[in-house]
């Protein structure tokens, strides 16, 4: 270094380096030249391995993407978003929350894959729901009180023609698509509903209450749907 600085104003500027597309005078003074290289080539490696790690997180949180368009395809929209949408984030970790919005510009069904795949990871991030509040199977049969409620950590995207949504249960992810008929059931459900309650909005809604029922069984034995106790 050739003038005195701190480690954490130098951490400072050289983050804000990071995300410049190119060197300002002030930071050059502060490097010290160490040939054969000059300091903007140095910098710039340093450049290109911070955005290189970047593009490679951001890559593992977009499978179904990279189903589609294939590791070099979404890797070379990765780099257009990191090279145009710096990171303002600390971690690697929330770089990829811009990323399937800034995909819209390019194609709805890339901007919607990546939102798919955006959920589960959100769905990762969500506090254990509290199982005391919650019914079992035998306590159901035994003729516990319960009513049904969507689970509060359920994560929505709508997309063009289904609703897709995410939650972790059991130490697992659970991703189900909806019709947006089905997704109003379960939106109907934001509150804590008797079963009594549940089967009359499928009659008012011409939803068929044979398949309703199959469907309910499957969203609560994959966490969607709760089965609370009444008090």
């Amino acid at each position: 270094m050739k003038n005195s600085i701190t480690l954490f104003d130098l951490q400072k500027k050289i983050s804000r380096q990071l995300k410049e597309n190119s060197l300002s005078d002030e930071f050059v003074g502060l490097i010290q030249e160490k040939p054969p290289l000059s300091i903007k080539d140095r910098f710039e490696i340093y450049r290109y391995g911070y955005r290189l790690r970047m593009v490679q997180a951001i890559r593992e949180d977009f499978p179904l993407l990279e189903e589609k368009i294939g590791e070099n395809g979404l890797q070379d929209l990765i780099w257009d978003f990191v090279r145009l949408h710096p990171s303002t984030y600390a971690s690697l970790s929330e770089v990829s929350q811009g990323f399937p919005l800034f995909l819209r510009s390019f194609s709805e069904e890339f901007y919607e894959l990546a939102s798919r795949d955006w959920i589960e990871i959100l769905s990762y991030q969500c506090q254990k729901i509290c199982s005391s509040n919650l019914a079992t199977l035998q306590e159901i049969a035994e003729g516990v009180a319960f009513g049904l409620r969507k689970n509060p950590n359920l994560q929505v995207f709508k997309a063009r023609d289904k609703v897709y949504v995410a939650v972790q249960w059991n130490h697992e992810i659970e991703a189900r698509d909806f019709s947006f008929d089905e997704f109003a059931l379960i939106e109907n459900m934001t509150i804590i509903r008797t079963m009594d309650e549940v089967s009359c909005f499928m009659a008012q809604s011409n939803l068929n209450a044979q398949q309703m029922q199959s469907h309910l069984v499957d969203w609560i034995k994959s966490g969607i749907v709760l089965c609370e106790k009444i008090s």
